[in-house]
């Protein structure tokens, strides 16, 4: 994993500021500047570095000790006084190996957890990061759609204005008319503007997130979804899939490991531990009894240490380590409940949104054949651009709730992936073809 994200960041920092802001290329933009993807790739190699700091704890341990100082000593005894002046110089160098630590042993399969521990976290937060951009990504598209939709609107009310007022002009129309006209304009106008700054901010919106300009979407459509296959197939495959694989869930669990061998680590502390020892020491004059000499010493053996009394503390830990596991268990199984409740609910409102898209088509079906009728009126002398403009704003009104309606479900699809990692096909497969459908 850490070779692929290498990678990932590699390429995604040789990217160019403007590049094709195609599905692919802001998902490789985003995990080259997300804030919070660097800060979990950051956490999952302190938390690699477990492994060593308890692996060292059972290699061996080299320490060299030197002192060196001037010594004043008077010693008084019944012979009389005497002095002694002069350097005192010591040096030492020490060598354990432990031979049985069952703490440190249990330290370094913790050890190993904690680092499996950070590559889940970093594998959630890559697949969240991933539904964030598609997120802004879609929120773009759909922005863009609903922009060209009320600028269709504004251009035939534009007309129908126009329209009024020269009837009334002329003496064939009404002041109220014409007010009315006037102000269906000023709203046509209103709430283009509103889609222009919302356009606008979902534009800013994908740049922060993914440092590629917004604007280079504007040669890209919404996505087709009736030509989206669901990825995984079916709830069961995605649910099966999300209790294996889920990276919360993995973190979860993993964190009842560790918290398992804490209590392994905690039982150790009553156990005797055994070390070979070994030290080479060079002194002179560093004690009372060696003034005015110097030697040289070494040893080598062994060092048992039994704990026989700690004042409770280490039975206090024990329970503590105990209790830890039991919330440890508990959040695991909670992570897993909400997966699947998650699951079950993004799926479900998936279905509920894809049948009132459905209808949807038709009602802006219905809404095109009145526009259609409208114009053919207007040809005809039978209809005037009111009637066309109420249609186009008709079409505006039902075409916002389509997109709405369309936006979201792709978001509740990215959030029912985003239980997955994002090295599980499903995702590969689905950001490709919802790519291949924004094309032109």
């Amino acid at each position: 994993m850490l070779k692929m994200t290498t990678l990932v960041l590699a390429v995604g920092l040789a990217l160019p500021a403007f590049a094709a802001a195609d599905l692919q290329s802001a998902l490789i933009g985003a995990e080259a500047t997300d804030a919070t993807l660097a800060s979990a790739r950051a956490n999952r190699d302190a938390g690699a570095e477990n492994v060593d700091i308890a692996r060292g704890k059972l290699l061996p341990q080299l320490s060299f000790q030197a002192t060196s100082q001037y010594l004043q000593q008077t010693t008084v005894s019944s012979f009389g006084p005497s002095d002694f002046n002069g350097p005192s110089r010591s040096r030492q160098l020490n060598l354990r190996q432990a031979v049985f630590r069952p703490r440190d042993w249990a330290g370094l399969t913790i050890g190993q957890l904690q680092a499996d521990y950070g590559e889940y976290k970093l594998a959630s937060a890559r697949a969240d990061l991933w539904s964030r951009t598609v997120g802004a990504w879609i929120d773009v598209l759909a922005a863009k759609a609903l922009r060209d939709t009320n600028a269709a609107a504004v251009a035939s009310a534009q007309a129908a204005a126009e329209q009024e007022r020269k009837r009334y002009a002329g003496g064939d129309g009404t002041r109220d008319a014409a007010a009315e006209a006037a102000s269906q304009l000023l709203q046509a106008k209103a709430q283009l503007l509103d889609a222009d700054l919302s356009l606008g901010a979902k534009r800013q919106a994908f740049k922060v997130l993914t440092r590629l300009d917004g604007s280079e979407l504007d040669n890209a459509r919404l996505p087709d979804i009736s030509r989206l296959t669901v990825f995984p197939a079916t709830e069961e495959d995605a649910l099966a899939r999300a209790v294996d694989t889920n990276p919360d869930l993995m973190a979860a669990r993993a964190a009842e490991m560790i918290n398992e061998r804490r209590i392994a680590q905690a039982k150790a502390d009553h156990m005797p531990t055994l070390d070979v020892v070994g030290s080479m020491t060079k002194a002179e004059n560093d004690s009372t009894n060696t003034l005015g000499t110097s030697y040289s010493n070494h040893q080598v053996g062994f060092q048992l240490s039994v704990p026989l009394f700690s004042g409770g503390s280490l039975d206090a830990a024990q329970r503590q380590a105990a209790a830890t596991y039991v919330a440890s268990t508990a959040d695991r199984e909670a992570v897993e409940q909400r997966l699947r409740t998650q699951l079950d609910a993004d799926w479900n409102t998936v279905a509920g949104l894809r049948e009132r898209i459905k209808a949807s088509h038709e009602m802006v079906a219905a809404a095109r054949e009145q526009r259609r009728g409208a114009d053919l009126g207007l040809k005809a002398g039978t209809k005037t651009w009111g009637d066309v403009s109420a249609a186009d704003q008709l079409i505006a009104r039902r075409e916002s709730d389509l997109l709405n309606m369309i936006a979201s479900m792709i978001k509740f699809q990215a959030r029912i992936l985003s239980l997955l990692p994002v090295t599980d096909p499903a995702w590969d497969a689905w950001t490709r073809e919802l790519t291949a459908l924004s094309q032109p």
